[in-house]
């Protein structure tokens, strides 16, 4: 597991671990591969000086059949380690991507509420992207470089110490350039990647507000050209570094080259080196001089790699959604929710007081209202009762126990609700009520008008609602979403968050008419600001500024004129 604790080196062999066996298949293959670098310049040499320069046609013959066979199982290996890179690249990327959406989807609420999802996604996503170079050529062959870096040195060692001492001083002043040039790289890298996570907040607040810019003829174009005009200058930077490391790289490969190929000439005609000798030389300075360059990359990669592990883990440590208190992990009773109460229940945001002492007890079978004017807390009491949020103080209870003390997911199966702006998914009505059978099981016992509006769709419920709904009629999406809450098994308490405020006449009659004959849940908490269901109800809660102000019936507080001053 990574964490921001564990070094960088940490924190790759942790995620290289799960796939150790392919890994030390690699680095089996690295061996070969540098064997194979390593003794072929000798054949080299020994073809040249022993074969072609004296003539000798059957060596020649015999050698080249030889090296093309090394060469041909050198490209062979070189080709089952990519396909093994690729298959371990693939493997890591599916793990943290995995593990990225399981953690997202128990993040506590407040996290999406002040993070738009776009920002999310383009964060994580480019994270993991750059977390999964960790299996790319550069970082799996460093045990292949190291070892044909060290093999050619020794080779160079040996043919000649002289004009290794070219190579070294070539070597390493190409070696001092690039780190500097890459330093600078790496400066720019992050000022891009910040860029990017800005434009990427940027782009999800219009994409969500996009409703809004239409209306009032918002112009965002010279906003958005800025920060492509910024992400440009860095990217201009970026690149010329590039161009230059590049261009320096080439110029001293050119210069080693052919200084080499001078002094070893004139070494050649003093008799002193071999012309297959210098010929092996060359083949070991490539050696040598490819590996700089790699460990040069892999440091740029390290770099880059760096903060996308902190990114990342950053993500992992984010809050999530407490399944249960340490210790406790009890079984809601299906059949036995004799009361739920809010006990002195008060929540704060940031330092704004949301709720105040909130208390109030509700009895099986009741059904409840929750009435109060914009900003009362009517959904905030909704959110804490789901559990998407915790109270600052007080406790909320189910038969004397706290929510807290119970387990999550056994918790939630008690409740099916229907938001006010309920989501639908980009697919048809028959997925978007979450069912695995078609028709619906239970949609018999479904409301038939509800029934029969869902049916004369175009399609039925095969018809596709676009994005959240965007296909349908307001009315027609919330019908979705209540027969989807109706169609819920096994739950006990329906919450109903202005279930109807795109409902024509009838239709609203038909759903007043549905719930006041609804006996089958143990509680029907309705949000309303609609008179007509308040006749309904068995209890009445009357919230203002966070704070309850009375509980009683439809009656009692028509008689004390309460529901004209609190209903919206």
């Amino acid at each position: 597991m990574i964490t921001s604790d564990n070094s960088i080196l940490k924190n790759i062999l942790n995620l290289l671990y799960p796939h150790k066996g392919k890994v030390i298949l690699s680095l089996t293959f690295s061996l070969i591969i540098s064997v194979l670098c390593v003794i072929t310049p000798s054949l080299s040499r020994i073809f040249i000086d022993e074969g072609v320069l004296p003539g000798n046609i059957s060596l020649v013959a015999t050698f080249s059949l030889f090296i093309i066979l090394l060469s041909i199982l050198n490209y062979i290996l070189l080709l089952l380690q990519s396909l093994l890179h690729i298959n371990i690249q693939n493997d890591i990327q599916l793990d943290l991507s995995c593990m990225s959406f399981n953690h997202l989807i128990k993040l506590k609420m407040k996290y999406f509420e002040e993070n738009g999802s776009f920002t999310i996604i383009t964060s994580v996503n480019m994270a993991i992207q750059e977390i999964c170079q960790i299996a790319n050529e550069q970082f799996l062959n460093i045990i292949l470089e190291l070892t044909k870096m060290i093999g050619g040195a020794i080779g160079l060692a040996i043919l000649d110490i002289r004009l290794s001492l070219i190579v070294v001083i070539m070597l390493f002043s190409r070696f001092l350039l690039m780190k500097h040039l890459q330093n600078r790289c790496n400066g720019i890298f992050e000022k891009l990647l910040s860029t990017n996570i800005a434009l990427s907040s940027w782009y999800s607040d219009i994409l969500n507000g996009i409703r809004v810019i239409k209306l009032w003829n918002l112009n965002k174009s010279n906003e958005y050209c800025e920060f492509i005009k910024k992400d440009q200058s860095e990217n201009k930077k970026y690149n010329i570094l590039l161009l230059f490391e590049d261009l320096i790289s080439s110029i001293i490969e050119v210069l080693l080259t052919y200084s080499v190929y001078f002094v070893g000439t004139i070494f050649i005609i003093d008799n002193s080196l071999t012309m297959g000798s210098l010929l092996a030389f060359l083949m070991y300075t490539s050696l040598v001089s490819s590996p700089v360059y790699s460990l040069v990359q892999l440091g740029y990669q390290l770099s880059k790699i760096k903060p996308a592990i902190k990114t990342f883990t950053d993500f992992l440590n984010l809050e999530e959604e407490c399944e249960c208190i340490e210790g406790s992990s009890k079984e809601i009773p299906p059949n036995h929710i004799n009361e739920i109460c809010f006990s002195h229940v008060c929540w704060q945001y940031e330092k704004r007081l949301v709720l105040t002492d909130v208390s109030f007890s509700i009895s099986r079978h009741e059904k409840v209202a929750i009435i109060g004017q914009n900003g009362s807390g009517k959904s905030t009491i909704i959110d804490l009762l789901l559990r998407f949020r915790t109270p600052s103080s007080g406790n909320i209870l189910i038969n004397g126990t706290n929510i807290l003390d119970l387990d999550l997911i056994s918790y939630r199966n008690l409740f099916s609700v229907v938001d006010q702006e309920s989501f639908l998914f980009n697919s048809t009505v028959e997925e978007n009520l979450l069912s695995s059978t078609f028709p619906p099981e239970g949609a018999n016992q479904a409301p038939q008008w509800l029934l029969q509006t869902l049916q004369g769709l175009q399609n039925g419920l095969s018809t596709i609602v676009g994005q959240d709904g965007s296909l349908l009629s307001g009315g027609e999406k919330q019908k979705v979403a209540f027969l989807r809450g109706l169609l819920k098994k096994n739950s006990k308490i329906l919450i109903l968050d202005e279930p109807t405020s795109n409902y024509d006449v009838e239709s609203e009659k038909n759903f007043n008419d549905y719930i006041t004959n609804q006996f089958s849940y143990d509680y029907i908490i309705v949000v309303t600001h609609r008179p007509d269901i308040l006749k309904k109800m068995d209890k009445i809660i009357i919230l203002s500024e966070g704070k309850v102000v009375r509980v009683g019936t439809y009656d009692e507080l028509s008689q004390e004129n309460l529901l004209s001053k609190y209903l919206d």
